[in-house]
């Protein structure tokens, strides 16, 4: 009889979701700094700042939504064994899924509510921060699925 630690699903908590967004900044930051490297020379710094922030649009409407269409994880939640899911702790999500939780619950609440909504994963037993409520994901460890028959 198998135990059931090997068939529940782990909820990913808070400071692994965080070092999983700051392996991502440092990908897309990295890329963005190169880029406006290569440009400063002929941008004011309001420029410079314009360009970052269209680099964290592009984030949040490009890169997370692909990724979690294509794969169920951006790089950062992949490299640290985590996984976006559905309700059905399915993977990888619709590209409606993807781009609902990336642009209006990432972008739109977590700006709106200056990200406290993320404190909501140290407490909730489930671990969903408020853009993971609005959107119905869950971010869970990957190997903890490997039982489930819904997957």
């Amino acid at each position: 009889m198998e135990s059931m630690a090997n068939t529940e699903v782990r909820y990913a908590g808070f400071w692994i979701r965080l070092g999983a967004r700051l392996l991502d900044a440092v990908v897309i930051l990295g890329v963005g700094l190169i880029g406006a490297l290569i440009i400063s020379p002929i941008l004011t710094t309001e420029l410079v700042v314009l360009i970052f922030e269209i680099i964290f649009v592009l984030f949040v409407v490009v890169y997370t939504p692909y990724f979690l269409a294509k794969e169920g994880a951006t790089p950062g939640k992949s490299a640290l064994g985590l996984v976006v899911v559905n309700a059905k702790y399915q993977y990888p999500l619709s590209i409606k899924s993807a781009l609902w939780r990336g642009i209006v619950a990432e972008v739109i609440v977590d700006r709106l509510t200056f990200s406290l909504g993320n404190l909501l994963i140290v407490f909730d037993p489930k671990k969903q921060a408020l853009h993971d409520k609005i959107s119905g994901t869950y971010v869970v460890y990957k190997n903890s699925l490997k039982n489930r028959a819904e997957h």
